[in-house]
């Protein structure tokens, strides 16, 4: 949704190829037709979600930055995530998806700690996506850290 989004503010503003600009809109936008119609038709075997939260609406679709937080922050990051029963037989295969992983959670980490330069930042290596139950005693023990440094 955001490179469409894009894409069409950059015909907006102008001083682009239109014919190019509006070639890319249309790939973008049949790419996002088949991501959406499968999307559905995943989520028809699914149980109801909760309700979205505003701000992770706001987050994920880049309607608002939240990069001034008056409130202490401790930010955990299971980066990268463990990845050793994936791809059991295929090393070479783990091993891309590892770099890749790891780049991509390393980059998030980097821009949050960067955009709310007051808060703790803390990376937990190998840890599952549910980091506080897979690395609990290093959760813990972050928290201890960043409680421990408040005024």
């Amino acid at each position: 949704m955001n490179g469409i989004k894009r894409r069409v503010e950059e015909i907006e503003a102008g001083g682009v190829d239109e014919q190019e600009k509006l070639r890319e809109l249309e790939i973008a936008i049949a790419r996002f037709e088949t991501v959406l119609h499968q999307s559905n038709e995943d989520v028809k075997t699914m149980p109801p979600l909760p309700p979205r939260s505003p701000i992770q609406a706001a987050l994920n679709f880049g309607a608002e930055k939240y990069t001034s937080i008056p409130v202490p922050v401790l930010a955990i990051f299971a980066c990268p995530h463990d990845w050793s029963h994936f791809f059991p037989n295929d090393p070479e295969r783990k091993a891309a998806r590892l770099a890749a992983v790891t780049a991509n959670c390393s980059a998030r980490a980097e821009t949050f700690a960067r955009g709310v330069p007051t808060a703790r930042v803390a990376r937990i290596p190998n840890a599952d996506h549910y980091v506080h139950r897979s690395n609990e005693a290093q959760v813990i023990d972050e928290m201890k850290k960043f409680l421990s440094a408040l005024p």
